[in-house]
């Protein structure tokens, strides 16, 4: 099963993480009005969920095989 995902950080490398992840449909740029105020204080880690963004899709059999891939 192929392991690829979008993703990004923005912030201190050293800052407490801040995951925050897109709804369906859109991609982690949703969040890029938030992120020069968030990276201040954090370490922001977001990501695009599969078949959005530039995420690859990837055929899967079940919700639960989706869940695996994040």
């Amino acid at each position: 099963m192929p392991r690829t995902l979008q993703y990004r950080f923005d912030g201190p490398e050293d800052a407490p993480v801040l995951v925050i992840g897109p709804s369906l449909g859109t991609t982690w740029h949703m969040w890029d009005r938030q992120i020069p105020e968030l990276s201040q204080h954090w370490r922001v880690f977001r990501y695009d969920l599969p078949g959005h963004g530039g995420a690859p899709a990837h055929a899967a059999a079940s919700v639960a095989d989706l869940a695996d891939r994040l």
